[in-house]
C-alpha cells in the first residue's frame, strides 16, 4: 500500500510540475545528494564493506503568480529504512510580501522550512555531505505545517522570522490540540567592512508540545541555539552551532529530558591562486559533539569530518572526505566517503 500511495504521489507530482511549468513566472529545479562510502573499521557494517546510495533527491517548482504573490512546492525522495524509497512532499507553501503594509515583510502559509535548519543549511553550505546539528541530532524537524511573518533588514543585513508551527514535523500528523511557537534571528553587524560583511551571529527559541495525544501543557518540547560565524575576504570561515532543549513527552513525565550539542566547522578558500583548480577548492572541517541526555554521564558522541571540496561547475560539488564516529568509552566507527551534490 505504502508503495502504490508512493507511486501515485511520484507521478501526480511530475504531472503538476509538468503543467505548472508551461505558466508564466514558473522554474522548475531540483538538488540530488549522491554518495561512496567504504567502512575502515570493524565497527558498524566491517571493514571493507561499502556501497554507493543517494541521500535525497528534490525536485522544486517556483512559480510566481504576481509581484507579491509566489508559490513553492518540493517533492522528496529518500532513503527511509535503507532498502526502499518514499516520495513526498517536503514544502507546499504561499509566499506573500507584505511590503505596502509592513516595509521588508511576508507571510508564508502551508508546509514549510523550519526556519532555523534551513539557514543553518546555508551556513554550512554542504548539506548534500552531512545535516546540520539539530537536524542531524533529531532535535527539530526540519519542515512543519503552518504559517510564518519574515522580516528581511534593509542593505543586507539579515532577517528574522515568527512561527506558528503544527509541531509534528512534514512527517507526522496533528495528535493534539496544541501549537508550537518559535522565533529566529540572523544578523550581520559588520556589513559595512567588506572584508568581514558574511559574518553573523543568530538566535533562536522554539516553545512546543509533545506531538503525543492526551497531553497537558507540562509536555512540552522546548529548544534554543545560537550561531557564531566569521568570515574574512571569500578566505575563510570559521563558525559554531550551540542548541540545547529540553522534553517531556509523555503524560506523567516529571523530568525534563535535556539535550544539547555543540557544531563548530569551517572552510579555507583559495580565491587568488593562480590556478583555476585551487581557485574552486576548499578545505572543509566539522566537529560535533552531542549530548542525548545531560543526566547521563559518558553518553557523549562525537562527528568529525574532514575533506577536499571542489565545484566542478555552477551547481555540481564533489568532495572527498574522511568520517569519524565515536561514542564515549565505546570504539570509533570510521569512513572514507566521496560525497557529491547536483542542483539545477
Amino acid at each position: 500500500m505504502r508503495n502504490r500511495l508512493s507511486l501515485g504521489l511520484a507521478l501526480g507530482l511530475v504531472v503538476l510540475l509538468r503543467s505548472l511549468s508551461l505558466a508564466a513566472d514558473t522554474k522548475v529545479g531540483g538538488e540530488i545528494y549522491a554518495f561512496y562510502s567504504s567502512d575502515l573499521t570493524q565497527n558498524g557494517h566491517g571493514k571493507g564493506y561499502n556501497k554507493f546510495d543517494l541521500d535525497r533527491a528534490y525536485i522544486t517548482l517556483n512559480s510566481k503568480l504576481s509581484d507579491a504573490v509566489s508559490v513553492r512546492i518540493t517533492g522528496d525522495v529518500a532513503n527511509m529504512d535503507g532498502s526502499t524509497r518514499e516520495v513526498y512532499l517536503k514544502y507546499a507553501y504561499l509566499d506573500w510580501k507584505i511590503d505596502q503594509f509592513v516595509p521588508y515583510s511576508s507571510i508564508r502559509f502551508g508546509l514549510q522550512q523550519t526556519g532555523w535548519i534551513d539557514y543553518m543549511n546555508k551556513v554550512w553550505g554542504r548539506r548534500y555531505a552531512a545535516k546540520t546539528l539539530m537536524d542531524e541530532y533529531k532535535a527539530l524537524s526540519s519542515a512543519d505545517y503552518g504559517v510564518s511573518y519574515i522580516i528581511k533588514f534593509p542593505k543586507g543585513y539579515g532577517h528574522g522570522s515568527v512561527q506558528v508551527l503544527q509541531g509534528a514535523g512534514y512527517k507526522g500528523s496533528e495528535e493534539n490540540r496544541y501549537k508550537d511557537l518559535s522565533a529566529f534571528v540572523f544578523f550581520r553587524p559588520l556589513m559595512q567592512v567588506s572584508d568581514l560583511a558574511a559574518s553573523m551571529v543568530g538566535g533562536y527559541y522554539y516553545k512546543g508540545f509533545s506531538d503525543k495525544p492526551d497531553i497537558t501543557s507540562d509536555n512540552r518540547k522546548d529548544r534554543a541555539a545560537a550561531l557564531a560565524s566569521i568570515a574574512y575576504g571569500g578566505i575563510f570561515r570559521i563558525s559554531g552551532e550551540y542548541f540545547m532543549s529540553w522534553d517531556k513527552a509523555n503524560p506523567g513525565e516529571k523530568e525534563d529530558l535535556k539535550q544539547d550539542g555543540i557544531s563548530v566547522f569551517s572552510q579555507v578558500n583559495f580565491p587568488k591562486a593562480k590556478s583555476p583548480f585551487l581557485r574552486k577548492m576548499a578545505l572543509v572541517g566539522r566537529y560535533d559533539i552531542y549530548d542525548k541526555d545531560k543526566d547521563i554521564k559518558d553518553n557523549e558522541k562525537e562527528y568529525l569530518i574532514a575533506g577536499v571540496e571542489w565545484e566542478i561547475v555552477e551547481g555540481f560539488n564533489i568532495m572527498p572526505n574522511f568520517q569519524m564516529e565515536k561514542v564515549k568509552n565505546k570504539e570509533s566507527e570510521r569512513r572514507f566517503v566521496f560525497n557529491a551534490g547536483f542542483s539545477f
